[in-house]
């Protein structure tokens, strides 16, 4: 993932759209921009990766990362597909030209 990725984030019983804004080069840390409140956090939650599970630092629970495919619309949480920046339906990867 870098800054500017659209995800979707999945966090308790809640799923909102939001955006990549800041990304370490080792993924192991990001910060996710959406609008309004979601899970105690205002606007920009931010989240680290620990054994390969991205939680929040406020909480500490684990957040689900997935991406919406622009094609089919089928949201995948499959960490590869999200790294990748991979459509398992469409059988594509997202690029700069088709994204």
């Amino acid at each position: 993932m870098k800054a500017g990725d659209e995800v979707v984030l999945h966090f308790g019983d809640q799923q909102i759209d939001a955006t990549v804004v800041i990304a370490s080069t080792n993924q192991d840390s990001i910060a996710l921009a959406f609008d309004g409140i979601f899970g105690g956090y205002v606007g920009v939650m931010p989240l680290l990766r620990q054994d390969g599970v991205y939680r929040d630092l406020m909480h500490h629970q684990a957040a689900n990362i997935g991406i919406r495919c622009p094609h089919c619309q089928r949201i995948s949480w499959n960490p590869h597909d999200v790294d990748e920046r991979y459509c398992g339906g469409c059988h594509v990867f997202f690029t700069e030209d088709n994204y």
